[in-house]
C-alpha cells in the first residue's frame, strides 16, 4: 500500500516503504497510511465521477484533460489538495493549484508539486497526531523517506 504513496510523492519506493513500515510499527500498526490511501482513492473517484468519468477505465490523458476542462469548477477540487491519481506509469494531480498551472501545459510537462507538498504535509500531520508517535521521530523518519525536495524551484516551468 505504501507503494502508491511513494509513487504520488515521487519517492524511491524501497526506502519510502521501509520508513512507512517503521512509522506503522511506531503507531502499533494503526494503518495510518492505509486510511490515507483509502481517502485519496475515494476523493479521486468522486472527482472523476463529478466530471463524468468512469474511474475504472479512465486513462491518464483523459483525466488530465478533464481536470483542465473543469478547472473553474470549485466543487470538483474541494478537499482534494493532497489528492493524486496513479494510472499506469503516470501521476495526475487533483490539486486545483496544479491544475491551474497545468492548463496551458502539454501532458508530458504537467506539474504535481502542489499535490506532493500537501500530501507530505498531510502524511506528517496524521502521524504527528497519532497518540503513540513522537513528533521529532516522525519528522526525522519522513526526512529519510526518499521524498525529493518539493520546492517551487524544482518545478518544471
Amino acid at each position: 500500500m505504501a507503494h502508491m504513496l511513494a509513487r504520488l510523492l515521487g519517492a524511491e519506493a524501497r526506502q519510502f516503504e521501509r520508513v512507512m513500515h517503521e512509522l506503522e510499527v511506531a503507531t502499533g500498526n494503526a494503518g495510518v497510511d492505509v486510511l490515507l490511501i483509502g481517502e485519496i482513492l475515494m476523493k479521486s473517484q468522486t472527482a472523476m465521477r463529478m466530471m463524468g468519468l468512469d474511474p475504472n477505465d479512465t486513462t491518464a490523458h483523459e483525466l488530465y484533460q478533464a481536470l483542465n476542462a473543469h478547472a473553474d469548477e470549485p466543487a470538483v477540487f474541494r478537499d482534494k489538495t493532497f489528492v493524486g491519481v496513479v494510472i499506469g506509469d503516470e501521476v495526475i494531480s487533483c490539486s486545483r493549484a496544479d491544475v491551474r498551472r497545468n492548463i496551458k501545459r502539454p501532458f508530458g510537462e504537467r506539474v504535481v508539486t502542489a499535490m506532493q507538498k500537501a500530501l507530505r504535509r498531510e502524511l506528517e500531520r496524521r502521524y504527528h497526531s497519532h497518540n503513540r508517535t513522537v513528533n521529532a521521530t516522525v519528522t526525522s523518519k519522513l526526512s529519510q523517506a526518499g521524498i525529493p525536495e518539493l520546492s517551487a524551484t524544482k518545478e518544471k516551468k
